[in-house]
């Protein structure tokens, strides 16, 4: 990167997924190691494994509200009933993950929603990185059918950052997108 008032670059990603990826978009190990593979393809720095969460937890949580009800420790019924209902609408949610990838230079996270064929990631990071190939994997890594991609450039000076956006079917019609020469990676 030449310009010294640079601060970093972030891709965000927008996606949705053939119905041939439900499993892997739902499973942790599958989801972690895409996130490693990232921060290989990125040349970042792991701080520890990749971490992923199954949605929803409410299973989980039915079971300590029906504990600490038997043993008496939650006198407030309205609380407890507002509690319940809460957790009936989460058990009847689709499941998902969300998993998160921290690096010596920032991070990349990322969230599925099974019943809804979609998929976030989001990428920071103050180091360069050329964020190209990342989309190319993520496209063929995550089964995306249809995606938005947003790439910022920001500054430490003031300045307005760098934005270049475009969707699934430009990156596969150019195989590449054009930006200012300052902000691209060789």
């Amino acid at each position: 990167m030449t310009n010294s008032s640079y601060a970093g670059r972030h891709l965000i990603i927008d996606g949705v997924f053939s119905d041939l990826f439900k499993e892997q978009m739902s499973n942790r190990e599958y989801l972690s190691q895409y996130l490693e593979d990232v921060t290989g393809i990125t040349g970042m720095t792991l701080v520890f494994p990749p971490m992923a969460m199954s949605f929803p937890f409410a299973g989980e949580t039915n079971r300590l509200i029906e504990k600490l009800d038997k043993e008496g420790k939650c006198n407030d019924s309205e609380i407890l009933a507002e509690f319940k209902r809460h957790l009936k609408v989460r058990n009847t949610e689709g499941g998902g993950v969300s998993a998160i990838a921290v690096w010596v230079e920032s991070h990349c996270t990322l969230h599925s929603w099974t019943e809804k064929n979609y998929i976030s990631v989001d990428l920071f990071s103050c180091s360069d990185y050329d964020a190209l190939p990342v989309v190319k994997h993520a496209i063929e890594a995550l089964g995306l059918v249809d995606a938005s991609f947003v790439i910022v450039d920001r500054m430490m000076d003031g300045s307005l950052p760098v934005i270049t956006k475009f969707t699934m079917r430009e990156f596969e019609d150019n195989n590449e997108i054009a930006r200012p020469d300052i902000f691209c990676v060789a």
